[in-house]
């Protein structure tokens, strides 16, 4: 075997190696597919470069025939391989755990058991309401009239029949001939007060002065 035909003999083993690998994984698609890659690879070299004499490719005009073979073969395996399922994953519903049933105890049965029966006893209670009626107590002040309140002082002493004392204010002894006097210089309040009451300690006339 010459030098120049063993780079030949080399890429036809691999060639050879890798179109049987395909073939078994894939199928004839995958096979196909997998001869035709490098030949267009190749192909496509020696139309760069002018030819590709360790593949029997001597020029570019047998390179563009080499690599449209090659395109048409990687179409073909396109065409055989199976299309993909396209039936979508569903997952199953998943089942509920069934509620285990109420447990009972020992103690509880045990209790069940011995319980003794209860009887419910109903006891009447007459009850006896005593109502009380209270007088009605009026909060409401007394009203005190004027006249009651005037009539008041008149029971006191009086003291203008003494010498020298104003008749005018007969509960008071103010001097006849003193100087006027206003309310606030006296301590008495609500006192009777007569005509002509000179300090004028009645100005509505209603019979009380100082009110």
């Amino acid at each position: 075997m010459s030098r120049s035909a063993l780079p030949r003999v080399v890429i036809g083993i691999i060639w050879s190696i890798t179109a049987i690998a395909a073939l078994v994984a894939g199928g004839v698609g995958v096979m196909l597919i997998a001869v035709a890659l490098p030949v267009l690879a190749i192909a496509a070299f020696a139309a760069v470069v002018g030819h590709a004499r360790f593949a029997f490719i001597p020029d570019r005009g047998h390179a563009v025939a080499v690599a449209a073979i090659a395109f048409a073969l990687i179409l073909i395996a396109g065409a055989v391989l199976p299309a993909p399922d396209a039936t979508p994953l569903v997952a199953a519903p998943l089942k509920a755990p069934a509620a285990a049933p109420p447990s009972t105890t020992t103690a509880e049965i045990t209790a069940a058991v011995t319980a003794p029966p209860t009887t419910a006893t109903s006891t009447s209670v007459r009850t006896t309401t005593t109502k009380v009626t209270k007088p009605a107590i009026s909060t409401k002040p007394k009203a005190t009239t004027t006249s009651e309140t005037a009539a008041a002082p008149s029971s006191a002493t009086p003291l203008s029949t003494k010498p020298g004392c104003d008749p005018s204010y007969p509960t008071m002894c103010l001097a006849l001939t003193g100087p006027d006097l206003d309310c606030y210089q006296i301590p008495q309040r609500r006192f009777p007060v007569r005509a002509p009451d000179r300090h004028r300690f009645d100005p509505n006339n209603d019979g009380v002065g100082c009110e």
